[in-house]
This record gives structure tokens, C-alpha cells and sequence, in this order.
């Protein structure tokens, strides 16, 4: 049996490289990782199978090999002196000697569920990720999880339809729960460390000025009842000031005074206190009961989602419209309209200037118009 120690082919976001062992025996190969063994590529001695003596954890890096060389030449030394065949596996249990009892990986989902920094809308995610993840491994422990059965189930999910946004965003949750497994010793290799996760700039739909005048029209109209005109006007309401669903949902008149709009968000758990166009206040019921009182009896997303396309036929809109096309919608008017985006950031409640930057690049009016004005030059 031969080995040698060798750098991972692959780098971490930070530049950093794994150690790896790699034994050799009867034309079979073996690698195993040294467990939080990293280096840089500039500091490893790739003739001397160490770390450059001076640089970064050197000393430390150096120790575990030493240790480990030490540990597989005992082995390898008893092996010949009892004249049996060395295994890699006797080496796996030489130098990885715990054993860990089996621990579900969905009992990581209780550290989310009693934490007092996730929102209850991040739990009800975790929660519905979790789920999906049961369905296609029901007796997954924490060490199952590593590059493989995360290449596997990054394919199923694409199997069964879920976009590419959606599996990214699963996974950098599963993520999440692997990098708590590692730091509290669950496991000892982060298996996301050479996995990309990176979202795709998707559009985002919205409606536009005429759009939204045919639904104020099938609004005012006779031909709608009035448990759909209380559905459309929670839809037009939320295009009007931008809010989502779950805002909307929860939304009470003690929280609108003087046209001032003041709510604590559901996603994000952040204070939003801002002014409301007149179109919204003129959307609002009259008569209410008191401060307690919801605004609007808002249906349950789907229902509510189901409707909306039943309206948008009946406006002669050929777009999928759904709940969260009224943010888009609201977003992008106002950007339409001129508004800077520091002040559409905070209309929207948006703690990171680059998320509202992604509706700019949805419409920029001012590119429209200059390319008019070129348009009118030839």
C-alpha cells in the first residue's frame, strides 16, 4: 500500500483547499479527507506533502500530518509483522475512530423552530423545505449529507419541476443546517464547500399603468359580486402601496392614521412606517368597527391567486397575475414615475439597497426615452 497527501481539486469561496489522503493498493484508490485541514494553494509543498513552514496554520497543519503519517506506518508496520493484508477501511477507523450515533437531520429543524432570530415566515420555509426533503430521503442522518446526495437531489428537485431559483434557495437552507452540524461537531466536513449555489437574475412580472386601469374598471363595474370586488380591491391595494400578502392579510385600521401606513412586517419582522398614495386610501372599506378591525377579509393566497387569474382574463390582461405581482407592480411604476430608488427602498421595506436594485433593471423609463428620441433622430 502506498499514499501520499494531495490538495482537493477544488477551492472554497475563501481560496482555501482541502487536504486530502490518497492510498493506493492493488490498483484500487482511496481518498480521505483530514477533517479541518485547509490551506492555501501557495502555501502547500506540493514535492514535500506539507505546509510551507512559516505560513498560515503550518504548524498546525504539519502536526495532523505527522500525526497521520505516524498512525498509517504503525498500521502498515503491524500489518507486515502479522503478515495480513492491509484494508483502507482499518485506515478510515484509524484515523476517524468516532462513531457518531445516528442523528436524523430533521432533528435540526427544532434549532430553527426554537430560535428567536428566524421570523415565523422563515420557519414555515424551513418547515416546507424540510418536508420536501423527508419525502425524497425519509431516514436522512446528518452524515449521509455530502457532494453526491446533494448533486442527486439537486437533479430530483429538478425531476419534479421546481425552478432553478427554488432549488438553489432549498439548498442554501440545507446549507445553513450543515454549516450548524460542522461548527457544533455534528459532522466534520462542510459537504457545500465546493458547490456553487447562485440564483438566476429572473423576470419578474408586473402590471402596467393601462393594466391596472381595466382592473379599477372590472373593479367599479356591475359585473363583478361583492365578495370578488373585496378580493380585486386587496389585489389593487397592495399594487398601491406595494405591500405583500401577508402584510395585507394582517393588515388592521389602527395601523393606517393620517395617511401614514405603519405595520410590522411579516418576513422580516421590521418596523415599516411610510406614507400611502391616495389611490390605496380610496381603496379602503368604510365604516370601521374599531382600531382591532382587519381592513380587508382577505382569502387564503391560493384562493386568492386563483381569482386573480380569473381576473385578469376577464380584464383582457394575458399575463400570469398572482399575489406578489403587486409588489412588482408597485415597484415598477414608481420607478416609472421617476421615484429614486433610496426612497423605493424604504416604501418597500428592503434592508438591502441591491434587492430594490433588481426592479431597475426590470424597466428604466429614462433608457426608453432616450432610445425614443434616437428613434425620432433616424
Amino acid at each position: 500500500m502506498t499514499y501520499r497527501f494531495a490538495l482537493n481539486s477544488k477551492t472554497s469561496k475563501k481560496g482555501l483547499y482541502s487536504v486530502f489522503l490518497f492510498l493506493v493498493h492493488n490498483n484500487k484508490r482511496k481518498a480521505i479527507l483530514l477533517p479541518n485541514v485547509l490551506v492555501f494553494k501557495s502555501d502547500w509543498n506540493h514535492d514535500r506533502q506539507m505546509a510551507f513552514v512559516g505560513t498560515k496554520d503550518a504548524g498546525y497543519i504539519n502536526a495532523i500530518i505527522a500525526k497521520t503519517n505516524a498512525t498509517i506506518n504503525d498500521y502498515l508496520l503491524t500489518c507486515t509483522l502479522e503478515k495480513k493484508e492491509p484494508h483502507f477501511k482499518d485506515i478510515e477507523k484509524l484515523l476517524l475512530p468516532e462513531k457518531k450515533v445516528f442523528i436524523s437531520f430533521f432533528d435540526l429543524l427544532q434549532i430553527i423552530e426554537d430560535s428567536d432570530d428566524h421570523t415565523p415566515g422563515t420557519k414555515k420555509m424551513y418547515r416546507s423545505i424540510m418536508k420536501k426533503l423527508k419525502e425524497y430521503a425519509p431516514t436522512l442522518a446528518i452524515t449521509d449529507i455530502d457532494e453526491s446526495f446533494i448533486i442527486a437531489y439537486k437533479k430530483h428537485l429538478k425531476n419534479i419541476g421546481n425552478s432553478h431559483n427554488t432549488i438553489i434557495r432549498d439548498l442554501k437552507k440545507i446549507k445553513t443546517l450543515c454549516l450548524y452540524a460542522k461548527k457544533t461537531g455534528l459532522i466534520q466536513h462542510n459537504p457545500f464547500l465546493d458547490i456553487k449555489l447562485r440564483e438566476k437574475e429572473g423576470s419578474r412580472a408586473f402590471l402596467d399603468k393601462t393594466e391596472l386601469l381595466r382592473l379599477e374598471y372590472l373593479r367599479n363595474s356591475d359585473n363583478i359580486s361583492t365578495a370578488e370586488k373585496n378580493m380585486l380591491s386587496v389585489f389593487l391595494f397592495a399594487c398601491y402601496t406595494g405591500l405583500r400578502y401577508s402584510d395585507v392579510f394582517g393588515l388592521k385600521y389602527k395601523n393606517i392614521e393620517n395617511g401614514y401606513l405603519s405595520i410590522t412586517m411579516q418576513k422580516t419582522q421590521e418596523i415599516l412606517r411610510v406614507p400611502i398614495t391616495e389611490k390605496a386610501i380610496n381603496l379602503l372599506p368604510v365604516n370601521p368597527k374599531g382600531p382591532e378591525q382587519k381592513v380587508f377579509k382577505v382569502p387564503t393566497n391560493q384562493v386568492l391567486n386563483r381569482y386573480l387569474k380569473e381576473f385578469a382574463e376577464r380584464a383582457g390582461i394575458r399575463k400570469i397575475v398572482t399575489c406578489h405581482v403587486a409588489r412588482h407592480t408597485f415597484a415598477t411604476l414608481a420607478i416609472s414615475a421617476g421615484m429614486p430608488l433610496t426612497f423605493l427602498q424604504k416604501l418597500l421595506g428592503h434592508n438591502l439597497y441591491r434587492t430594490t436594485l433588481l426592479y431597475a433593471k426590470i424597466i428604466n423609463p429614462a433608457l426608453e426615452e432616450e432610445v425614443k428620441k434616437l428613434n425620432a433622430y433616424f
